[in-house]
């Protein structure tokens, strides 16, 4: 106990004794090196934005006396896009000397083009969806044409597929002729999520490159019809009994986030019939205020070949859960503030209506306890914030709902079991240099893929000599990455953002580090070159 009282005494006294609070950067073209002017630099702490320098027309910013802290940074700028997803986080501590930040940025091309019909008539308002690939990753955008079925878009440079739909009140395709042995229901068609140039199969899907700064135009999609087929249920209240005259919707989730369609139920019994609705994954809800309180429900379906009968939809108020924040504090001394916690709705198909709030931002008192609020039964995401630089040494041990691990999305049906998020003292440290590391990182990203998210992986700069420090890192297996300042956007991309994506090439350049309680960790790393 006296070992932990003296490291903690010993990393409080050291953070002390440090002295300095300014914040300078560098932005720059990720293909030239050129520093990037006027890119608008958002500086954020506990979820708000605190800081928004300007770079000048060198690509450099400067601000003073920056209040210490935990800080993530985003940079966006007309015609180009940031190297790496997400933001990137940094640290202050009074007295420290100046923080140093660089980043990089790629100069975006464009594609244009136009939606038509099966008749070639322009689809206003069709719904555009760009998938990326990025060095076997890739990221979505999803937007809309304008009124004359026209598109233009910003995108990085690379290898893309396009796709698009009508919207839900496009006329649906022409059937086709009488058939014998053939229903009127099987006839039934509708507009197909379509792949340019007009293929409703993504694996027949053209690929299209797209040089930096460049642009790729007249990609023009002509849409698909497939067959659509009924969806028929009833929304039911608390008690269970029908609820009449309510709006359900019904939509493709992540697949075409603007793509829903809607209708009430009857007023006599409380159900809904959706017409035509193709092949593939959809999403119902609905939702109402009664006696002041938001119900909710969501149910994801299926349709393969065939109507769906009997769908249930059942409303559901908001639950609360309680929390805790478990600190190991040495005896003797103070305990230190806890983390807020983050609680968040991960399925990005639910669509959630505007009126309804899930999950939120929830401030532990001085004994760590927090109550979490207006949760509906659905999958989250716990993720705790950033710790005081001045805190201590300690590392985020676990993340538990009731008695099991919620370090991936976890299903949360009701207020019964506890969120424990856990810190402890007692992490190793790991400390080495870099080869012709600049001004770029270090990584160090478990092993274990469970791990593998915000408060697990560290992250910190080379200094000048190349050397690197990174203390307060929980015991285990890690994979050591160094990224230089002009590292590919690609591998930028894989190694940054909530959950890493390592690919053998990736794991075959990283150093495997073991850390151990109370002990250094010696590792020299080479910067990834692809």
């Amino acid at each position: 106990m006296h070992t932990l009282r003296n490291i903690l005494a010993a990393w409080i006294l050291a953070a002390a004794a440090l002295a300095a609070q300014t914040v300078e950067g560098h932005v720059v073209d990720s293909v030239t090196g050129i520093g990037i002017p006027d890119v608008a630099v958002e500086i954020f702490r506990d979820f708000a934005k605190v800081y928004a320098p300007t770079t000048d027309i060198q690509g450099r910013f400067r601000l003073e006396d920056v209040q210490e802290g935990v800080y993530t940074v985003f940079y966006k700028a007309p015609n180009y896009q940031p190297a790496r997803e997400g933001g990137s986080q940094f640290k202050v501590v009074k007295g420290a000397g100046p923080v140093h930040l660089e980043a990089a940025m790629i100069q975006t091309g464009k594609v244009s083009g136009r939606v038509l019909d099966g008749a070639g008539k322009p689809v206003p308002k069709a719904i555009i969806q760009l998938d990326h690939e990025i060095d076997n990753g890739g990221f979505r955008q999803i937007f809309d044409a304008n009124e004359k079925g026209e598109y233009s878009a910003a995108v990085l440079p690379g290898t893309l597929t396009l796709a698009a739909t009508a919207p839900s009140s496009w006329t649906p395709p022409e059937p086709p002729p009488d058939s014998p042995g053939v229903t009127p229901d099987a006839q039934r068609l509708g507009w197909a999520l379509t792949y340019y140039p007009s293929v409703a199969n993504a694996e027949l899907a053209a690929k299209i490159d797209v040089p930096a700064g460049g642009e790729v135009s007249k990609l023009d999609i002509k849409l698909a019809a497939v067959p659509v087929h009924r969806i028929r249920g009833v929304v039911l209240d608390l008690r269970g009994d029908p609820v009449s005259k309510l709006s359900v919707t019904l939509g493709t989730g992540v697949m075409l986030g603007a793509q829903s369609l809607h209708q009430d139920t009857k007023p006599d019994d409380g159900t809904f019939e959706f017409a035509a609705a193709a092949d593939g994954d959809w999403n119902l809800s609905a939702a109402v205020i009664k006696d002041g309180v938001k119900l909710w429900a969501h149910q994801k379906v299926q349709i393969k070949g065939g109507d769906l009968e009997n769908i249930q939809l059942r409303l559901s108020p908001p639950f609360s859960i309680q929390g805790k924040i478990v600190m190991e504090v040495p005896e003797g001394m103070p305990v230190p503030k806890p983390p807020s916690v983050m609680v968040e709705y991960s399925d990005m198909s639910a669509a959630v209506p505007d009126r309804i709030n899930v999950g939120g931002l929830f401030n532990p008192d001085g004994k760590g306890d927090f109550t979490v609020t207006n949760l509906y039964p659905g999958s989250y995401v716990i993720q705790p914030g950033f710790l005081s630089p001045t805190t201590g040494p300690y590392y985020l041990d676990s993340i538990r709902l009731g008695e099991r691990d919620a370090l991936e999305s976890v299903q949360i049906e009701s207020g019964a079991l506890p969120i424990t998020v856990t810190y402890k003292l007692n992490g190793g440290t790991v400390r080495g240099s870099v080869e012709s590391c600049g001004a770029g990182e270090v990584l160090l990203i478990p092993q274990d893929p469970a791990l593998r998210r915000n408060g697990f992986i560290h992250q910190t700069s080379c200094a000048q000599n190349g050397r690197f420090e990174i203390p307060a890192v929980r015991p285990g297996e890690y994979y050591g990455f160094a990224l230089a300042v002009d590292a590919p956007a690609g591998v930028r991309r894989k190694l940054h953002g909530f959950h890493p994506e390592l690919d053998q090439n990736l794991i075959n350049q990283s150093v495997r580090i073991t850390v151990r309680s109370n002990e250094a960790t010696l590792a020299d790393l080479r910067p990834i070159k692809q």
